[in-house]
């Protein structure tokens, strides 16, 4: 099975490579643009995985089987009022690799190393395109529940695509 690790600076060429397929095969899964991206320089996604390592604040795994095969990354509130909140993002496995339970995998560390990490933490936001069913079911068995849909919440190439929003509170947000 996959090994789920935390990137670092050394996995910059693997994590862009990455990012670029995910943004060419699944384009409508994604805010970002493969045309946007691919302008992007390898070293400015270096520096971007060093100011990761040992944040409190963003985290950003990799499954790794020989080469990396998915990511899942986490972005938590900057603005003090806002610090209970974050939102998921780059949640992406290669398309030979799904239906292996990577992307359980990866949520269920990413998960884990939150209580661990981000303490007060009591709401994880993510944004799934309508029709991406996987990916939506994936959260919802973690808990994640729909929030709302945005109609037209992308456009790409002249063609609207709803996104839902869905949210997981913690257990002490509940109470």
């Amino acid at each position: 099975m996959a090994d789920i690790v935390e990137l670092s600076s050394a996995d910059a060429g693997p994590f862009r490579a990455h990012r670029l397929r995910a943004l060419e095969t699944d384009p409508g899964a994604f805010p970002g643009s493969l045309a946007s991206y691919q302008d992007e320089m390898l070293s400015l996604t270096g520096q971007y995985l060093a100011r990761l390592a040992g944040s409190t604040d963003d985290l950003l795994l990799g499954a790794k089987i020989d080469s990396l095969v998915g990511t899942l990354g986490l972005a938590r509130e900057t603005v003090p009022k806002l610090r209970h909140k974050a939102t998921l993002w780059g949640m992406y496995v290669i398309p030979e690799r799904r239906r292996l339970g990577i992307g359980k995998l990866l949520l269920q560390e990413l998960l884990a190393r939150i209580e661990r990490r981000m303490p007060g933490l009591a709401q994880i936001h993510a944004w799934v395109t309508v029709g991406e069913n996987h990916p939506r079911k994936l959260l919802e068995q973690f808990g994640f529940r729909v929030l709302c849909v945005e109609p037209r919440a992308l456009r790409i190439d002249g063609k609207y695509f709803d996104r839902a929003h869905l949210l997981r509170e913690s257990e002490a947000a509940r109470s």
